[in-house]
């Protein structure tokens, strides 16, 4: 199991507010894909006690498949549908923090 976080730098996101439309246009840059946290805890090991290894076979078994997890965890977040869910996300938060600081502002993404 794991966690991965989608990042936006505020400090490259630009935006021009329409008096005349009482609406702020918010250009986001593109998101930034945080480390994958793996969560070992919620792993599960199976072993039928069929074989038997060292410890040190054990720990390398553990290092390739973390390494393998982390790999598929990350080509997974890659994909279009995670991507465009988290700028949904992104947008919102963005949303909700213009629209308290000004009420009746409309918000809108280039």
């Amino acid at each position: 199991a794991g966690v991965v976080t989608y990042l936006v730098d505020l400090s490259k996101l630009t935006y021009a507010y329409d008096e005349r439309a009482n609406t702020v246009t918010v250009a986001l840059p593109p998101l930034e894909l945080s480390d994958v946290a793996l969560e070992p805890e919620k792993a599960v090991t199976l072993n039928g006690g069929i074989l038997t290894f060292s410890q040190a076979q054990v720990d390398e078994l553990l290092r390739l498949n973390w390494a393998e997890a982390r790999r598929a965890m990350t080509k997974q977040a890659q994909q279009e549908g995670f991507v465009t869910a988290a700028r949904r996300q992104a947008q919102d938060n963005i949303r909700t923090i213009i629209q308290r600081g000004l009420p009746g502002v409309g918000v809108s993404f280039e």
